[in-house]
C-alpha cells in the first residue's frame, strides 16, 4: 500500500476501532511495513489512509495497539525521529522515557498471525543497562508515542525540540540567526552571558 504524505490528511484524528476492524487493518499495515528496511519500526493506520486507532510497532517483537491511550509517564528524553510519512525528515523530539498504556486490545506474535488480548495494560521504558542508541526498549516506547501521535493527528514536527544546544563548528557572530533552530539572533538565544 502507498503511505499518506498529505499532511492535511495526518492531522485528522482517529475514530476507534472494532476488533473485527483491527485485524483486517493489522494486515494491511503489516503488508505495508513488510515492504520497507527493516529501521523502519511503526505504522499507523491513518498512514495507510485508514482513519482508525490501530497501530503496529515492530522494534522488539511485532505486536499492535488498538484504541490506545497513555495514561502514566515517567522521565524524558530528546531523540532523532523520523517518519514513513515523510521520507527523509528527522526531527529531534521531546519525549517521555516510560510510559503505560491502556489499549482495547493488544496484538502480539507473528506480522500476521496475531495473539489478542483484551483491556490490557502495557508498560514501555528503556533499557537502562544498554546504550541508547542500542536500547530496543526505549525505541520501542519512542515509536509508541509516535503512533500514538498519529491517532491524535499529532505529527513529529508538532513534538520538536529546539532548546538542546548543538554544537556549532565555528564561530556564530551575534546578530547571526542561532544554529539551534530556535530562528532567534545567536546574541538573544544561545549566545546569552
Amino acid at each position: 500500500m502507498k503511505i499518506v504524505q498529505d499532511e492535511k490528511f495526518l492531522r485528522q484524528k482517529s475514530e476507534p476501532a472494532t476488533l473485527e476492524e483491527a485485524q483486517e487493518i493489522t494486515e494491511q499495515l503489516f503488508m505495508t511495513l513488510l515492504e520497507k528496511n527493516d529501521n523502519d519500526v511503526g505504522l499507523a493506520a491513518s498512514q495507510i489512509g485508514i482513519l482508525k486507532q490501530v497501530a503496529v510497532i515492530r522494534a522488539k517483537e511485532a505486536i499492535t495497539l488498538v484504541n490506545p491511550r497513555i495514561v502514566e509517564t515517567d522521565g524524558e528524553i530528546w531523540y532523532q525521529e523520523g517518519c514513513l510519512s515523510f521520507p527523509g525528515a528527522s526531527v529531534r523530539t521531546k519525549r517521555h522515557k516510560g510510559i503505560v498504556v491502556e489499549c482495547d486490545y493488544l496484538g502480539t506474535g507473528n506480522e500476521v498471525l496475531q495473539q489478542w488480548q483484551e483491556n490490557v495494560r502495557v508498560y514501555f521504558a528503556p533499557n537502562e543497562r544498554v546504550p541508547m542508541e542500542e536500547d530496543k526498549d526505549l525505541l520501542e516506547s519512542i515509536a509508541v508515542q509516535h503512533e500514538i501521535d498519529h491517532m491524535n493527528g499529532i505529527l513529529m514536527f508538532d513534538r520538536e525540540w529546539k532548546n538542546v544546544p548543538i554544537r556549532v563548528e565555528k564561530k556564530q557572530k551575534p546578530n547571526e540567526k542561532c544554529a539551534c533552530g530556535s530562528g532567534k539572533k545567536y546574541k538573544k538565544c544561545c549566545g546569552k552571558i
